[in-house]
């Protein structure tokens, strides 16, 4: 019994464990990657700094994003005292960002009669209510506050505030730049660039451009590597106490073997057993990553999902597996 105790004991702490460490592991992850990126102006695979002017409205950059191929985004930034204010358009797909409350921006959001915008949490007090909406006061124009964006450690993106590019009123020209997700070397859209904004008799100079980020997400790889080596073996230590979680319950298994019960109710009882230890190590994952870090919590409810079915498959397969022992064997 005291055996059976300490292994339980031991399974529920690994339980606990393998969460905590990957919670923590992701968060570097993705902390990195993105304080990398924002340090070059772009969090997509490779981007262009492009001069533009001449231009009537904002329709006439963004429709550049529909003309060219792939998954891409443009950013006007306006830096001051008080932190950066970011108009942006993307037309596919853009980034998943941790957010303290609400969501980041949709596709569909980027409509002219829809102005929304993104803040950062360390401009979240700037953020007031009104008709039961949050708002955000820009340039003495009104924003309706679809989420405030914040990871738990404190990054250059804190004081960040994203508009979306549809909504404000921008000069006939600036500065731009041009995010592209699923390319490493920009030269290509950057002649579609330059040809589409010529046709429409906008003039386009590009400034700079970054074939890749390879060399500032490097880091990034070898820590990757190691947090699937790190992951790899928690869950094998996960599914090796499993195991012998199982084998000491032998002699309770025999005994309800004695008594009649089925092969199905043993498996059940066994596995009942079992989540209900799941379930207390969900209980302290779930209180840790809802307080510390909000932001991982849909990550959190995969992975124990994912780790929660495979394990049970290869439980009850162990518990058939020494229901064929002889009851003689198990007893003594």
């Amino acid at each position: 019994m005291h055996k059976i105790r300490y292994t339980t004991i031991l399974l529920l702490a690994v339980f606990c464990i393998i969460p905590i460490v990957s919670i923590l592991m992701i968060h570097h992850l993705t902390l990195t990657d993105t304080l990398n990126k924002m340090g070059s102006g772009a969090l997509g695979k490779s981007s262009l700094v492009i001069k533009v002017d001449g231009y009537d409205n904002t329709d006439d950059l963004t429709d550049a994003l529909s003309a060219i191929k792939g998954n891409s985004a443009i950013y006007s930034d306006v830096t001051d005292e008080n932190g950066t204010v970011r108009y942006m358009f993307f037309n596919r797909n853009y980034i998943n960002l941790p957010m303290k409350e609400g969501r980041f921006f949709k596709a569909s959001d980027f409509t002219k009669d829809n102005a929304v915008c993104v803040v950062g949490k360390g401009r979240s007090d700037e953020i007031y209510e009104k008709d039961g909406d949050k708002f955000f006061a820009l340039d003495g124009r009104e924003y309706r506050v679809i989420g405030v964006l914040g990871y738990e450690s404190d990054t250059v993106l804190d004081d960040y505030i994203f508009v979306n590019m549809l909504s404000a009123e921008l000069s006939g020209s600036g500065i731009f730049t041009f995010d592209f997700f699923d390319i490493e070397d920009p030269e290509e859209r950057a002649n579609e660039l330059i040809e589409y904004y010529s046709d429409k008799g906008i003039r386009a100079e590009i400034c700079s451009q970054a074939a890749s980020f390879s060399e500032s997400v490097m880091p990034q790889v070898f820590s990757a590597r190691w947090f699937i080596c790190l992951l790899a073996a928690c869950f094998l230590c996960l599914l090796l106490i499993s195991v012998r979680w199982v084998e000491k319950q032998k002699r309770e298994l025999a005994i309800h073997r004695l008594v009649g019960a089925s092969k199905k109710n043993i498996a059940m009882l066994i596995v009942l057993k079992y989540l209900a230890v799941f379930a207390v190590s969900f209980a302290v994952g779930f209180v840790y990553c809802n307080v510390i870090y909000p932001a991982y919590f849909s990550s959190l409810i995969t992975g124990y999902i994912i780790c929660a079915v495979f394990i049970v498959l290869f439980l009850i397969w162990s518990v058939f597996y020494i229901l064929r022992t002889p009851i003689e064997e198990v007893i003594q």
